[in-house]
């Protein structure tokens, strides 16, 4: 009986180990072609099988894509990220800094706003290790402490290789002095407006 268990366990262990690779291929296939769609689909199927309730978020954003309008879809996409918040966004679930912006199941881009009792080297570390951060293409970091070369450096081990760069917005007292300092007009401009 001992014995069948072990092969049973190992057959197991070969399964999961299959899935993972399959799984890793389809990835890095979506990270070549983001607009592909079909390969999202499939990755979906994937995991809904492993019981993976991400699969189910995929399927719900594409549907929501192809019918934008249907009120039932957006109310079924919110009730999961409800019920699945924890298991999105780890501890950082409640975290009322950061702005999560998806692409069918997946984060796109970051806004990062960190509070002050926030260690940001932590956060962001989080933030990439999400399995759904695994496709991540745009991170902004609104902190303007002199220390923005320093947290690149220590956070570059885990920001995941879809996102080029960490960017940081850069703090302005005024519109001109943001559009001379803005190099090509792409860096992001923080305002600091008083009235």
């Amino acid at each position: 009986m001992a014995a069948r268990k072990t092969s049973s366990s190992s057959a197991k262990g070969k399964r999961k180990e299959g899935k993972s690779a399959v799984g890793a291929e389809l990835l890095e296939r979506i990270a070549a072609d983001p607009d592909d769609v079909a390969s999202y689909l499939v990755y979906a199927d994937m995991l809904t099988t492993s019981g993976d309730p991400r699969g189910e978020l995929i399927v719900l954003m594409h549907q929501l894509s192809e019918r934008p309008d249907d009120a039932h879809l957006g109310s079924a996409l919110d009730a999961y990220m409800t019920k699945h918040r924890t298991k999105l966004f780890g501890s950082l679930a409640r975290h009322t800094g950061i702005a999560w912006d998806f692409h069918l199941g997946f984060l796109r881009s970051v806004r990062y706003v960190p509070d002050l009792s926030d260690d940001v080297h932590a956060v962001l570390k989080e933030i990439f290790q999400l399995p759904t951060a695994a496709l991540l293409r745009d991170c902004l970091v609104f902190a303007d402490n002199g220390f923005e070369r320093e947290t690149a450096a220590a956070v570059s081990k885990w920001k995941p290789r879809t996102l080029p760069r960490l960017r940081f917005a850069k703090r302005h007292p005024s519109v001109e002095s943001a559009l001379r300092d803005s190099k090509d007009g792409k860096d992001a401009l923080w305002l600091e407006i008083n009235t």
